[in-house]
């Protein structure tokens, strides 16, 4: 089975995957990600999963919330080494892309520091996304032309701030999907689970938070 954590922007969480599937997505809320370890012991073992069975840690590792990037990674990356266990690195984009439907143009939109945005735009299959833009920090008016330039519906979903929103909407009406229909965790440990069995983990010396927005003073 594989853990994957998600601290990109609250409500924070984790999910376990396996064969079978999902096993348990869990997600905390405005906790401080200090707390991910205390609810990992208590939830676990009512989803009847041990340290034991975990056989490698994923992470998504950004961009998002700076503190909240910064716990989920150095907790994975610890977990992954107290469990000598390999680990899979997310990107966030891709992780939120994921959560739209197969077939669907989606373009996953982060806020990432004052009128810029980490988005991309690709498309969902049932093996992943395949991107036509691959995720980059771009100004908001600049990639909001890139959604008006798109022919045919499209799913945005993301961590914009409400005027980005409302802005989207408007070049891409009745195409928004404000709300994503399964949770961060749940999809970052599905698609992780996929890549670590077709050979795609690393050590955790290799897993690095992408900071884009940066420390708040």
């Amino acid at each position: 089975m594989l853990l994957a954590i998600e601290t990109i922007a609250n409500p924070w969480g984790f999910a376990v995957a396996g064969a079978n599937g999902l096993v348990g997505d869990y997600l905390i809320g405005k906790a401080p990600t200090e707390t991910l370890v205390e609810h990992l012991r208590t939830v676990l073992p009512l989803w009847r999963v041990s340290p034991g069975q975990i056989g490698a840690v994923a992470v998504v590792t950004g961009p998002g919330h700076y503190m909240g990037v910064r716990g989920g990674v150095t907790t994975a990356k610890t977990l992954a080494q107290v469990w000598q266990v390999p680990m899979v690195a997310l990107d966030a984009a891709a992780v939120i892309a994921l959560q739209a439907p197969i077939g669907m143009l989606v373009s996953p939109v982060l806020d990432v520091r004052r009128n810029e945005v980490y988005a991309g735009l690709g498309r969902r299959t049932a093996a992943g996304i395949v991107w036509h833009q691959a995720p980059a920090v771009h100004a908001w008016p600049v990639w909001r032309e890139v959604l008006a330039a798109v022919a045919g519906p499209v799913c945005v979903l993301g961590t914009m701030t409400p005027p980005m929103r409302a802005d989207a909407e408007s070049v891409v009406w009745a195409r928004v999907q404000a709300d994503a229909p399964a949770s961060r965790p749940a999809v970052a440990a599905l698609e992780a689970y996929r890549l670590w069995r077709a050979g795609g983990a690393v050590s955790y010396l290799d897993v690095q938070p992408l900071y884009v927005r940066e420390a708040v003073p």
